[in-house]
């Protein structure tokens, strides 16, 4: 562990994409605090007005302050993406592993339906889900947990299969050590490091799923400070303040180089093969 931390803080590009997360965990946690309006509040006096003293991203077609509802926006976009992911990776972690140890009826049947679901692209299986469900966070959660979940499986099966027939399983199992112990205490762990990188990977692809989906009118309520609802409200009006969408877009842009830049470096770090490199 103590190796691991030394080479992740003299990692450049892990401190970067750590640091640039932080800041938007500090947005989300004290946006009441670091919000200089409320994201609801209707500045009539101040209709698309450009960037300035007052407003310092200036304001939206209907008066409200940019960078309050970007600062408010990251809660619902890092809600979504943590609770997501979270499903998704105990979901899809407990059916991988217990595909790939135990094989037979339930690893056909994994295989099959990942196939299944692998066969849809991303956003269009969303849609799908999103369409039967309806549109509220709580269902877009449902959606990107279903669709990421597959991935977490296939992971996890792969990586089960690798480590089953292994030493030390094959060991555990003479002295009688159960299954349960077995996944729980030696596969699991010993899974972990892919597990890891792509949680990271895919907190910025459900970043991307959250604002695709608001944007297209189909994620969280017209009103909500959401960075894609922002997107979709200053389309029609780039001619006269391009400061509307820009500036939502640069904050998914940064949301998504952090967790994509922590997650290459995690990469290299979790690496075996890289340990002894540089």
């Amino acid at each position: 562990m103590q190796d691991l931390l030394y080479r992740f803080f003299h990692n450049r590009l892990a401190v970067f994409g750590s640091a640039l997360l932080l800041v938007f965990v500090i947005l989300a946690l004290f946006a009441p605090l670091l919000a200089p309006f409320s994201p609801y509040y209707m500045d009539t006096n101040a209709i698309l007005q450009a960037p300035g003293d007052v407003h310092l991203l200036g304001t939206d077609n209907l008066g409200r302050d940019i960078l309050s509802r970007i600062i408010y926006g990251s809660r619902i976009s890092l809600r979504v993406a943590f609770t997501s992911v979270t499903f998704a990776t105990i979901c899809g972690v407990l059916l991988g592993i217990s595909a790939g140890f135990f094989g037979g009826l339930i690893d056909h049947l994994l295989s099959r339906v990942t196939d299944v679901m692998f066969s849809f692209p991303e956003i269009l299986l969303a849609l799908l889900i999103m369409s039967i469900l309806g549109s509220n966070i709580n269902n877009i959660i449902i959606a990107i947990s279903i669709v990421y979940s597959p991935i977490f499986a296939r992971i996890a099966r792969g990586a089960a299969l690798n480590i089953k027939n292994s030493l030390f399983i094959e060991a555990s199992r003479s002295i009688g050590v159960p299954n349960r112990a077995l996944l729980l205490k030696h596969i699991l762990p010993n899974i972990m490091p892919p597990v890891i990188v792509q949680i990271t990977l895919s907190l910025a692809f459900a970043i991307l799923a959250e604002a695709a989906l608001s944007f297209l009118g189909i994620g969280a309520e017209p009103d909500t400070p959401s960075w894609g609802i922002m997107l979709s409200d200053g389309y029609a009006w780039l001619e006269l303040g391009w400061w509307v969408s820009v500036f939502p877009g640069i904050a998914i842009s940064l949301a998504v180089l952090a967790f994509n830049v922590l997650g290459d470096s995690l990469r290299d770090l979790l690496d075996p093969k890289l340990k002894n490199v540089g």
